[in-house]
């Protein structure tokens, strides 16, 4: 072949050659840029879906294919941080399984268990290696393997309670249906160990046994009465005592308002104190209730307590007999018994008062002081009956005279004081000779004519109780000294004035 001059002479077979060692280049060139991206994605895929730690993919070429491998890497970083949460979770979860105080067991529905934990094991005097054992051979306990399968084959919770004989104790088991994995199911039960509190409620039913007996038995009334969120108070029970003393049946007012059930307790001070009782304000609280009814009226013992949150119960006793007894026997020790007017303890008592009163009021007050004349003859002439009867009727005569608020009193013997408030010594005087002469004009079964000697003292700023009846005391001295049935006034002094005596027969 002709060549022109100069240029090289190029051989077929050196061509074919070069065409060749080019073709290797090429094909070099897109493996590299080809096909070691897709196996780095593959290996990538591979760990993804074999759960390893994934491959991150090394490209970070601008193209179509970098922008893939980017994607995948950070899908890579996303799904890796998930995984790590999850691991944190399961840690998280485990410590708090195995630091419940209750005990857990998770059993799939062909009976393997998958987890159990210490306080599960304690329970049971397991020795920790339980998982992956069936439940049948674990628990020999025919009650829970049954109820296992109920739950299993119905798929619905159930709670049961379960005595564990050898143990002594008592369970109660909270049975739910569970999905352990994807196609997997399961039951997840948790124990709780309720011996204690069985022990509990036994005592407690037990308590309320005795209580109620005592409740039944006892002779002293109550009644439960409950606070409602409206500040209404609900009679919630009564004893049958309670219907005993009050004469009522309870039955048909159980559940009513109190007010409705006992309408005199209508703006009753009682509601008040009942309503503070049940709300915690007031401690305990005792005090006496008088009941009025329409023919009589009923004295109560009542005891009012704090029963728990919001209620209480008041025990009460009819106490109207020892009532009636106490007035008696105040009466009886402040009374004279022949004359039945105050002795002189309770004049004393009554003078203190007065005294404070009078004073702080600036009024007058004057004091008598009455003695029968010749009295000791009259018993020896005509007996004591005769001088009982004598110091009877003087008393009434005395008291048809006097004011509602002057004070009559049995001084001793024959002798009665007179407090007047409110009455100066003129007006006293006037009292004292009204007295003097009706009894004077009276004539006494047996004794016939019987003569009086008064005294009167008038209240001075030094005075005390024990002045101004010594005071009236001397003027009735005085009174005596001049002849009897006379009355006599006290000066200031504590001398009688023989001149301002208003009788002188």
């Amino acid at each position: 072949m002709a060549t022109k001059e100069g240029a090289p002479e190029v051989k077929p077979d050196r061509l074919l050659v070069l065409t060749m060692l080019m073709a290797l280049v090429l094909s070099f060139v897109i493996s590299r840029i080809i096909s070691r991206p897709l196996v780095e994605m593959a290996d990538f895929a591979t760990s993804v879906t074999s759960q390893e730690q994934y491959r991150h993919i090394s490209i970070k070429s601008g193209d179509e294919i970098g922008a893939l491998a980017g994607a995948l890497n950070s899908m890579g970083d996303r799904i890796t941080s998930q995984i790590q949460e999850l691991e944190s979770e399961k840690s998280r979860l485990d410590t708090i399984l195995r630091g419940m105080g209750e005990g857990v067991m998770v059993v799939l529905t062909n009976g393997t268990i998958t987890l159990v934990n210490p306080p599960f094991q304690s329970l049971f005097s397991f020795r920790g290696d339980e998982e992956g054992k069936n439940i049948r051979e674990t628990l020999n306990i025919p009650e829970m393997i049954a109820t296992f399968d109920e739950v299993r084959e119905q798929g619905k919770e159930l709670v049961r309670e379960f005595q564990i004989q050898d143990a002594g104790t008592t369970l109660l088991t909270h049975w739910v249906p569970l999905k352990v994995n994807e196609g997997d199911e399961g039951v997840v039960v948790v124990f709780h160990d309720i011996t204690e509190r069985k022990h509990y409620e036994e005592a407690l039913a037990r308590s309320e046994d005795r209580f109620r007996s005592v409740v039944e038995c006892s002779l002293t009334g109550m009644h439960f009465i409950s606070l409602e969120a409206d500040g209404r108070l609900l009679l919630t029970g009564a004893n049958p005592a309670a219907d005993s003393i009050l004469g009522i049946s309870h039955w048909p007012l159980v559940g009513s308002d109190v007010e409705e059930a006992f309408p005199e307790l209508k703006d009753h001070f009682l509601l008040d104190l009942y309503r503070r009782v049940a709300a915690g304000e007031l401690g305990p609280q005792s005090l006496e209730h008088e009941r009025r009814l329409e023919s009589k009226t009923k004295h109560y013992d009542l005891r009012v307590f704090r029963t728990g949150p919001g209620t209480i119960s008041v025990e009460f006793a009819d106490i109207t007999e020892r009532t009636r007894m106490q007035e008696e026997l105040r009466e009886a020790s402040e009374r004279d018994p022949l004359t039945s007017l105050y002795n002189r303890r309770k004049l004393y008592q009554l003078l203190t008062v007065e005294l404070t009163r009078t004073r702080r009021h600036g009024h007058p007050l004057t004091l008598m002081l009455l003695d029968i004349d010749h009295f000791k003859r009259i018993n020896d002439t005509f007996g004591h009956d005769s001088g009982d009867l004598v110091l009877t009727q003087v008393a009434e005569l005395i008291s048809a005279i006097l004011r509602s608020t002057d004070i009559l009193a049995r001084y001793g013997g024959e002798e009665f004081v007179i407090a007047c408030p409110e009455t100066d010594m003129d007006g006293a005087a006037v009292l004292a000779e009204k007295i003097r002469s009706s009894i004077a004009m009276f004539s006494f079964p047996t004794v016939g004519a019987v003569t009086i000697s008064v005294g009167i003292s008038l209240l001075e700023s030094k005075d005390d109780i024990n002045a101004l009846i010594k005071r009236a005391d001397t003027a009735l001295y005085a009174a005596k000294e001049m002849g009897r049935n006379r009355v006599v006034r006290s000066t200031e002094d504590g001398c009688p004035n023989p001149s301002s005596d208003a009788c002188n027969p």
